[in-house]
């Protein structure tokens, strides 16, 4: 599951470089929806980084058996405007 993740990570981070490639040539009509989708991208990246972290946690949780707590917990993305 840990692979499959990187590799939704890596896509997601090349979609947003793409977009923000296309906002450098794109003229002002389409340059803010291009930045847009490059933010909604790097955001989703971000979403998929915290769910493997929290998956790599619970794992070595798992295997040390230790007991969860809140505080232990990593962090979750702050929201997209």
């Amino acid at each position: 599951m840990l692979q499959k993740l990187s590799d939704h990570i890596a896509d997601c981070y090349t979609n947003a470089a793409e977009c923000e490639g296309h906002a450098r040539e794109a003229n002002d009509k389409f340059k803010g929806e291009y930045l847009r989708m490059a933010k909604r991208w790097s955001h989703l990246a971000k979403s998929y980084e915290f769910v493997e972290m929290l998956e790599r946690f619970l794992l070595d949780a798992h295997k040390k058996r230790a007991p969860l707590h809140q505080e232990d917990l990593p962090k979750p993305p702050t929201a997209v405007d």
